[in-house]
């Protein structure tokens, strides 16, 4: 069975949660910090899109297969990649 992991909390991560569900049934999806929404189809974790360190370690606890980053905030820096495993964001450009 998948495991995916979905951060942020907005109409974006709705979107995105809404389809896993369609795509992957009996996947366990877990989502930080979602929002009511979210929460009847994903297991919602009270952590801040901006708690990279929160973020890591949820995401080592529940052993994703995928996580997908939907705010900038976690994919600055690169600090996505701590948590090892498949990681998919949006691009951000860097600043020079």
């Amino acid at each position: 069975m998948k495991r995916l992991f979905v951060i942020g909390g907005g109409g974006r991560e709705h979107a995105i949660v809404w389809h896993l569900v369609g795509c992957y049934p009996g996947a366990t999806i877990y989502c930080a910090p979602g929002n009511p929404g979210i929460a009847r189809l994903a297991t919602c974790l009270p952590l801040a899109p901006t708690d990279l360190h929160g973020l890591v370690a949820a995401a080592v606890a529940v052993e994703p297969d995928l996580v997908i980053v939907g705010p900038e905030a976690p994919l600055v820096g690169g600090h996505h990649t701590k948590a090892g495993g498949q990681v998919w964001g949006q691009q951000v450009p860097r600043m020079a």
